[in-house]
């Protein structure tokens, strides 16, 4: 995204279609997988189990908070990874 951005300022801060296009698509490419799996999957699990495996409401919730962004990073960071080799610019 910050590539994005430079190519913004060399063109004097006129955002023109196709930079827009490339902002969205990158923004769904990076985030997109990480935030399915987490907002459907991950944390509900997580937020539900942690309490009840460690008995302790407090404790569990910010266990099962910890445990669901590992896991969000996780994808984020290889789909990062993986568009910055595909989709070279």
């Amino acid at each position: 995204m910050f590539k994005d951005l430079k190519k913004q300022k060399e063109i004097h801060n006129k955002i023109t279609f196709s930079i827009l296009i490339k902002t969205v698509r990158n923004l769904f490419l990076e985030f997109g997988p990480g935030e399915y799996f987490d907002s459907l999957i991950i944390r509900p699990f997580a937020m539900y189990l942690f309490p009840k495996l460690l008995h302790n409401l407090p404790l569990g919730l910010v266990v099962g908070k910890l445990a669901a962004d590992i896991t969000f990073y996780f994808p984020t960071i290889i789909a990062y990874e993986l568009k910055n080799r595909f989709f070279k610019e």
